[in-house]
């Protein structure tokens, strides 16, 4: 018995792309938040963020344990710890993409919004601060060496580069 054709999912297939490429072709609204979100020209942010996301918490994990290693050499040393609290986490998808909402519509004042840009202004997205506090939370003050050193600009990520920046 012969195969059936498959043109049918191939032409399925087409359907959604030639949609999507439509979808994506159309203005992207940024009169909320919600609108930009679901638009077809944010989703390959939203899918990059979760690729980089399973780096990031990775990585903040291991800047913890760090830190938490350094804490008890320095207690052991000194008698005293050299940080109170050690906390660490990613942000989350609808805190980063407000952020990339913000960007956007800043940027949008200017000049078009294209895939290009959006990644571009995804890639542009500052890494988070460095805190510390000396009262058990209560306080808390940003450490600027890293953030406001004269070759920070050069430590960022390319917007092609899907690597993600973390302290």
């Amino acid at each position: 018995m012969p195969k059936p054709p498959k043109s049918q999912p191939a032409q399925k297939t087409q359907s959604k792309l030639n949609r999507t490429s439509a979808a994506a072709n159309t203005k992207l609204d940024l009169s909320s938040f919600e609108s930009f979100r679901d638009h077809p020209l944010v989703i390959p942010s939203i899918q990059r963020y979760h690729r980089d996301v399973i780096l990031a918490d990775a990585a903040v994990k291991v800047l913890v344990t760090d830190l938490e290693n350094l804490n008890e050499e320095h207690e052991k040393s000194f008698g005293r710890v050299a940080f109170i609290t050690i906390e660490g986490r990613v942000k989350t998808e609808d805190s980063f993409l407000k952020k990339l909402y913000i960007e956007t519509r800043e940027s949008s004042k200017s000049r078009g919004i294209t895939a290009a840009t959006l990644s571009t202004l995804y890639a542009g997205i500052k890494p988070a601060n460095l805190l510390a506090n000396e009262n058990s939370g209560e306080d808390w003050v940003r450490i600027t060496a890293q953030t406001d050193h004269h070759f920070a600009d050069s430590w960022n990520s390319p917007a092609d580069d899907n690597s993600i920046r973390v302290l």
